[in-house]
């Protein structure tokens, strides 16, 4: 969502393998948000023996700099959903795409079958409660609600590298500022015809990566984050269809609907907005959603997505996910943008430290929320995990672990809050997920906040421990730290 790397990326390390292979072939570009977003960035210069990581997945910037007509997109997908054959094709051409294996309708039955368990999400860990929405009366679409809100950070951090090397960080910068969110949502939310429709720029921040700039060119829709139609023909199904978010995972990648400005690994993992359709059914403390589309925003529709959730009482709520790739994604298809490279310009890339593992992936996760008072406790795991696949150049398996702990405590009737977390990962195999290959970390963010109305400010304090820093050089010029502090002073508008 995940959050955006900078200019520096896995392009560079295809080159470089590209010359000392002596090959010829065409270099796909890299570039992501989360997921962002989500989801990564990852610049790898082999003389100096350095990484450098920067991506964000589940969801990324908001934007695209490809000038696509909306209608059009949405006429595609139209034209997806109603065609007899939507099995057998993907979109009519909006990308150039490569290398991508379509999943027989029997396999995709069989695996909604098994896997198509989703479920009403449970609540996020909100540290801020927005005002309420502003009503228009919008004629024949009716009374309209519009939220958003602004906001920006300054940062410290440490385990900075050099102009020359900017090693695992991406960045030579220990200090700075940035816009994080500036967001407007508009969206008719009842009857039968619903829409929703969210713009602007937005950047997620996980600790053990880099800031990057906010951007409006990461998405395929331009600057609309979200922009998708529902129908709600009972008052307990749903269908949507559009730019629609993730069902992954516990994190939101707009971050004052987190109790704490950076995320965490898990987050940086998955999947964030994406072109589908998804349909949601619920019945009493029972809920079940299932998406299918263009995971990671590649175009390519073969990414299935659901979760399950059971909430038996306002204070208790049990949410368990998954997703994954049903055919295969090339590396020549797109993915995620960033402020230094368009979507336009973004493709997945071929190898282990490309975009390869991502959108190729399996995952499996869950979490369990628990509210007592003005407390908030949700534990959380995560297992991703890719597939040998030598046409995309995955020639081990790999995976990727996480789990974490959220807690969210309000001062009473007080302005004042508290978040914190604390994770754990741990990557294996050949494949980039976080930080680097085969790498194993800890980390701990506490988040104090005050909140008047529609104004907050909090700051943020991060660390992060590498307990095996894996297969290339940790943080610092000297490519040897193990620690990374992150120092966060935001404020913002909710309105």
């Amino acid at each position: 969502m995940d959050h955006v790397p900078i200019l520096m990326n896995r392009m560079m390390l295809q080159q470089e393998q590209d010359q000392d292979a002596g090959k010829q072939r065409r270099t796909p570009g890299f570039a992501a948000g989360h997921r962002l977003i989500t989801k990564r960035e990852v610049a790898f210069q082999p003389n100096a023996a350095a990484f450098s990581l920067r991506r964000s997945t589940r969801h990324p910037p908001i934007g695209g700099s490809r000038c696509i007509n909306r209608a059009g997109v949405f006429l595609r997908l139209i034209w997806y959903v109603l065609s007899p054959r939507h099995h057998e094709r993907s979109l009519p051409p909006m990308k150039t795409i490569s290398g991508c294996r379509h999943v027989p309708c029997r396999t995709v039955r069989a695996l909604v079958a098994v896997c198509v368990v989703s479920l009403l999400r449970a609540p996020l860990a909100e540290a801020m409660k927005g005002p309420a929405p502003l009503h228009l009366q919008a004629g024949p679409f009716g009374t309209l609600d519009v939220t958003g809100g602004v906001d920006g950070y300054m940062y410290a951090l440490s385990g900075a590298g050099s102009s020359a090397d900017p090693g695992l960080l991406g960045t030579s910068k220990s200090a700075g500022a940035e816009l994080m969110n500036g967001l407007i949502k508009i969206e008719k939310p009842d009857g039968l015809v619903r829409f929703t429709l969210q713009g602007g720029a937005a950047t997620p921040f996980t600790l053990g990566t880099a800031p990057t700039p906010a951007t409006a060119q990461a998405l395929p829709t331009g600057p609309l984050y979200a922009a998708y139609l529902t129908l709600a023909p009972t008052r307990d199904f749903t269908i949507s269809a559009g730019q629609i978010g993730s069902v992954e995972g516990y994190e939101s990648a707009i971050d004052w609907e987190n109790a704490n400005v950076l995320t965490t690994d898990l987050f940086y993992v998955e999947n964030g907005q994406s072109l589908g359709v998804t349909a949601s059914y619920s019945h009493g403390p029972f809920g079940v959603t299932a998406s299918l589309g263009d995971g990671f925003d590649t175009g390519v529709w073969n990414f299935l997505q659901a979760d399950v959730s059971y909430a038996p009482d306002a204070s208790n709520s049990i949410t368990i996910s998954g997703a994954t790739n049903l055919g295969r994604t090339g590396p020549r298809t797109h993915v995620y943008g960033s402020a230094a490279t368009p979507y336009a310009s973004a493709h997945v890339g071929f190898g282990p430290l490309s975009q390869s593992p991502l959108v190729n992936s399996t995952m499996i996760g869950g979490f369990y929320s628990y509210s007592s008072g003005n407390l908030n406790i949700v534990p959380e795991v995560q297992y991703v995990y890719a597939n040998i696949d030598h046409q995309v150049g995955l020639n081990g398996f790999s995976s990727n672990f996480g789990a974490a702990v959220f807690a969210d405590y309000h001062f009473g009737a007080s302005p004042y809050s508290i978040g914190a977390w604390g994770e754990y990962f741990a990557s294996n195999g050949p494949d980039l997920w976080f930080a680097t290959p085969r790498s194993q970390g800890v980390g701990l963010s506490v988040t104090p906040t005050w909140q008047s109305k529609y104004l907050f400010a909090r700051a943020d304090l991060g660390y992060l421990h590498l307990t095996r820093p894996g297969a290339a050089p940790a943080y610092g010029r000297s490519g040897t730290g193990r620690d990374q502090v992150t120092g966060v002073i935001e404020a913002g508008l909710l309105f």
